[in-house]
Parts: C-alpha cells; structure tokens; sequence
C-alpha cells in the first residue's frame, strides 16, 4: 500500500472534511434542546366574558431519554369557580382548560399529558398555580414547530368562552 498522497486527493480530502465538521456544526445549531429555550416566556388571556384567566408559558424543558417537550405554565385565575387543566372536556366542571398539540408544517397531533402542578388540582378562584404538560415529539418527523392551543371550556361547551390562544414553538 502506498503512502503517498497527491496534491488532488489531499485537496479532495481537505474538503470533505471541511463539509464534515460544517454539517456537523449546523445540525448541532438545530437541536431539541437549543429549540425548547425558545418556546417561552409569552402570555395569554381566557375569559367566558365577565371573568378572566391569565396564562404565561414560562419556558419549555427537553428530555432527550424520553424524547418529549415540557411546556411550563402559570394559570392565574379570576374566575368565580375553580378551572382545571385537562386532556377532555367534562360537564360536570364549571371551567376547564383544555390543551392541544399540533405540528407546524405536519397536520399530524401530537400526544400529551397533564403534568405535576396541575393533574388533578384544579386552580382556586384569585389564586395562581405553576405546573407543567408532557408532550411526546418525534425527533425524526419533518416539522418545524409546535403550536400549544388552549380552549377554555365552560361546563363543556366551548362555543361558550372566548377565542382560544395559541402559543408557538418554531425550530
């Protein structure tokens, strides 16, 4: 096996690995965790009309073992009943929010859960409460952002309460 290189197959091989370690830093740029820090802080307001609830996304965590997003929100509630984070509407509760994921630029949802702070505590009238959701992403899938839509629901129904607010998450 020769070891002489020529001028051509040095020049070939310095620029691949030029390529090699551009790529490497532009996917780098891109990570989950890099695009969790920006989903956050923004804020929001629900209201049935006569009372309202205040939401702030405070900032959003990345779990790379169990590949899911963690949005953190802070509920400050005006109305004059409790209202609860939940994954479906229930009749029975007087106020209740209701999340939802969806991919930007894939019309596929995404799965989520109620996390600690909220999962089966609802919120107090006058009172504010910091807790978190656990959404399960697909590193792979062709998406370049996340949208979290919350919808107050008033006893179930919510062709009842205000226009949903929405906040976005882009790569």
């Amino acid at each position: 096996m020769s070891k002489n290189f020529s001028r051509r197959a040095f020049l070939k091989g310095a620029a691949a690995l030029s390529l090699a370690a551009a790529s490497a830093t532009l996917l780098t740029g891109c990570s989950l965790d890099d695009v969790a820090n920006l989903f956050g802080p923004q804020k929001g307001v629900l209201t049935d009309g006569d009372f309202s609830c205040f939401i702030t996304l405070k900032g959003c965590q990345y779990n790379p073992y169990y590949v899911t997003l963690s949005p953190q929100l802070e509920v400050k509630s005006q109305f004059v009943d409790p209202v609860e984070l939940a994954t479906t509407p229930d009749s029975s509760k007087a106020y209740q929010i209701i999340p939802t994921f969806t991919y930007i630029g894939s019309d596929q949802p995404l799965t989520f859960e109620i996390g600690r702070g909220f999962e089966n505590d609802p919120v107090a009238p006058g009172e504010t409460q910091t807790g978190y959701l656990v959404v399960a992403v697909d590193p792979s899938a062709q998406w370049t952002g996340v949208v979290l839509t919350l919808t107050l629901y008033k006893n179930g129904d919510p062709s009842t309460t205000s226009k949903a607010i929405k906040f976005t998450l882009k790569k």
